[in-house]
């Protein structure tokens, strides 16, 4: 997968780009598929997303979990969405996608490095709560997001 964030050297404008994130759950699937549709149709990159925190928030008095494994878990992540992509994604329209695996909250990572000209595509809900119609990240995506944010269900 290629790193395709083109940047208009006159004016400094990064291009629109379709970012959808994924966590493995079927509604984020969907998410994928339109999305992979909507890039194909305006002509811009498709970026894909999965966000992941470890359980290791600051400990009292500053002091820093690291689970030596996690560099590990997250080449795991990382394998399994180069394989959902490869599962989703017609090898012709591959050159179009990144993918990216990041160590943080869902929320945060999918509305950093998004801008106003960006689509945002989310799964109406992810691994979490089953019961729920509309999860808490596509919530806050739909409330925070600087661009327009599809819901997928």
């Amino acid at each position: 997968m290629s790193d395709i964030s083109k940047v208009d050297s006159e004016s400094g404008d990064v291009s629109p780009k379709v970012v959808v994130g994924v966590d493995g759950s079927e509604h984020s699937l969907h998410a994928l598929r339109w999305g992979l549709r909507q890039a194909i149709s305006m002509n811009v990159p498709l970026e894909v997303v999965t966000a992941w925190t470890f359980p290791e928030e600051p400990a009292p008095l500053g002091i820093e979990i690291h689970v030596p494994w996690q560099d590990e878990l997250m080449a795991q992540a990382r394998d399994k969405l180069d394989q959902i992509i490869a599962q989703v994604v017609p090898e012709s329209e591959r050159d179009r996608v990144t993918a990216k695996v990041v160590r943080g909250r869902a929320v945060q990572v999918l509305l950093t490095g998004i801008g106003e000209g960006d689509l945002l595509v989310v799964g109406s809900r992810g691994r979490g709560f089953q019961d729920v119609i509309f999860g808490s990240v596509s919530d806050h995506c739909v409330r925070h997001a600087p661009c327009t944010v599809v819901v997928v269900r």
